[in-house]
């Protein structure tokens, strides 16, 4: 136990680990090319910033605010 246990530990916390670390990379990668829009000024002309606007004219504003 004493040698079998720290290594089951060891082996299950550095697949979390690596685990948590993709996917951290995978929401940044596909939030990179939100942030770029959003800085650009241009969301509002993207395929999302045109559903956003459609929503708000169609739902009531805490609506829409739980939808995002």
């Amino acid at each position: 136990m004493l040698i079998v246990l720290p290594l089951v530990f060891y082996a299950v916390f550095r697949r979390s680990e690596q685990s948590v670390g993709d996917w951290l990379g995978r929401g940044f990668d596909a939030d990179a090319p939100m942030l770029a829009l959003l800085d650009s000024g241009r969301f509002s002309d993207s395929p999302t910033g045109r559903d956003l606007a459609t929503m708000k004219r169609k739902f009531r504003g805490p609506v829409v605010a739980d939808a995002l």
